[in-house]
């Protein structure tokens, strides 16, 4: 996974450009800014708009089965409780 989709990979924003210290951004630009330089990366992808709306929906899929995963294991976790204060 891009580096630039951690904020989306976190919940912290929907849109990877949509974070303040994004280097999506630049990226998309394709020219430098204050955090990064552009150029060793835009060799290996050339389109990022593409490159960034893929991989954000990619991210998005994984979050969903991730936090159902959470919401499972959480009532995994109430379910051996209850259980464990019946036996008790």
């Amino acid at each position: 996974m891009c580096l630039a989709l951690n904020p989306v990979a976190a919940g912290i924003c929907d849109d990877a450009l949509a974070w303040q210290w994004s280097i999506a951004r630049a990226h998309v630009a394709g020219e430098d800014d204050h955090l990064c330089r552009v150029t060793p990366m835009l060799e290996r992808v050339t389109n990022w708009s593409q490159y960034l709306k893929t991989q954000q929906k990619s991210v998005s899929n994984k979050k969903v089965t991730r936090e159902h995963a959470g919401y499972l294991a959480t009532s995994n976790l109430l379910v051996t409780s209850k259980s464990l204060r019946a036996e008790n």
